[in-house]
């Protein structure tokens, strides 16, 4: 096979590729019996940036569903949320997305 350069939309469609993976990685806040409803709310709005609105609506989802997948980012921005909800006693994890591993 020739070796070829890339025209500019094979390039967009390449640095699409990257970013995506990027941000390949969730964090999952669980329901908990024992935080308190407004701690984890602050906690949202505080480590994820979050608005009180959105703040609220994934703490209700979490409480009725069980958990809720606060964003989907880099690892490392995955792993700053995770120690910082973690510091407010909140059960949460994070997770590579299936099939987003780079070799």
């Amino acid at each position: 096979m020739k070796n070829q350069a890339n025209t500019p939309g094979q390039i967009k469609i390449i640095q699409a590729v990257a970013k995506a993976f990027q941000k390949s990685w969730h964090v999952i806040l669980w329901d908990d019996d024992e935080s308190e409803f407004d701690l984890v709310i602050q906690a949202l709005m505080k480590a994820a940036n979050l608005s009180h609105a959105d703040a609220l609506a994934m703490t209700l989802h979490a409480q009725e569903f069980g958990n809720v997948v606060v964003c989907a980012t880099t690892r490392e921005r995955a792993e700053a949320i995770f120690s910082e909800l973690r510091k407010s006693g909140l059960i949460v994890l994070i997770r590579q997305i299936a099939g987003s591993s780079v070799k």
